[in-house]
């Protein structure tokens, strides 16, 4: 099933520094971010995203999940630490109480 794009219901970036950096190139590294929707499990869209884009690196949040959660809800940086091909980067993600 193809997956469909859609906008943010909210921004998650931060403000860049006032420098040669850009939306697309912060510190000089390409960036390109990409939103899908699909019915597909997410690790699923992710691995076919970063293989169809030929990134270098996946970079991920984590909630930091874990006991009873992780159980019925899976992890998706599990799975990706199990099936990607590209290194990843794992970021854990603030408390949000």
């Amino acid at each position: 099933m193809p997956a469909k794009s859609r906008p943010a219901r909210h921004s998650i970036a931060s403000p860049l520094p006032k420098s040669n950096a850009s939306p697309t190139k912060p510190n000089g590294y390409p960036l390109s971010p990409v939103l899908s929707y699909s019915r597909r499990p997410v690790e699923e869209q992710i691995l076919a995203a970063a293989d169809r884009e030929h990134v270098d690196l996946i970079a991920i949040a984590s909630h930091g999940r874990g006991g009873l959660a992780l159980l019925f809800y899976g992890s998706v940086v599990a799975a990706l630490l199990q099936r990607a091909s590209q290194p990843l980067l794992m970021v854990r993600a603030r408390d949000a109480r």
